[in-house]
């Protein structure tokens, strides 16, 4: 199920996007799968890169140092959005 925030995003696209997409469905079921990947929501960052493969990989990308402060937020990052976000902001306070 996607978090309310997804579907506040698809409501969006829907709204504001080009004929061009609206007609392409190709497209739409692209955004769609990447919408349900970024906002899929799980218990805690450790069932989220177990469970998805997309996820794990952008975590073990990650410098180890950076994964460990984020392994210390387990219970605050529930989406790979989440991830993304607090590791670049990890990465930009380390700078």
């Amino acid at each position: 199920m996607l978090c309310p925030t997804a579907y506040y995003a698809v409501g969006q696209i829907r709204n504001k996007t080009s004929t061009h997409f609206k007609e392409n469905a190709y497209i739409k079921s692209i955004y769609a799968q990447f919408l349900w990947v970024m906002y899929m929501r799980y218990d805690n960052l450790h069932e989220l890169i177990f469970s998805s493969s997309s996820s794990r990989q952008y975590f073990l990308s990650l410098p180890v140092e950076i994964q460990i402060i984020l392994h210390e937020q387990n219970d605050f990052i529930h989406t790979l959005f989440e991830l993304r976000r607090n590791a670049e902001y990890v990465m930009k306070k380390k700078e």
